[in-house]
């Protein structure tokens, strides 16, 4: 099983690895929010699931992707999963900034104002 984390941040901003693990997957699960954000990814003919009970993804088989909207596994309550963690993000630690013009565009960089004086 594949658990592709971080598919929630928006339209357009799956990391390349993300977007090719759920084109790959032929079984694929996940929120109507997280399938909703992949449907470009997903191939046509997949097998897709709104999860109902998230209980029940501790019996599903190895070839099973399970989309999570929040970047950590572990945080959203899928740490118990066997697989693979994919970051699906392209905001997570270590990737790549989003395209310009996209809504996560330009956030998280300082811009100084004024003037700085060391030792104040």
């Amino acid at each position: 099983m594949k658990i592709v984390g971080g598919v929630g941040c928006g339209p357009g901003m799956l990391t390349p690895e993300a977007a090719t693990v759920i084109a790959g997957a032929s079984l694929v699960y996940g929120s109507a929010r997280a399938i909703a954000l992949a449907r470009d990814a997903i191939a046509p003919g997949s097998e897709v699931h709104e999860i109902e009970d998230y209980r029940s993804l501790r019996s599903l088989p190895a070839h099973a992707v399970v989309l999570s909207t929040g970047g950590d596994p572990m945080l959203a309550g899928l740490g118990y999963l066997p697989g693979e963690v994919v970051p699906g993000d392209l905001l997570a630690p270590g990737r790549v900034r989003p395209p310009e013009g996209s809504a996560g565009a330009g956030r998280g960089r300082l811009r100084p104002r004024g003037r700085i004086t060391p030792g104040r």
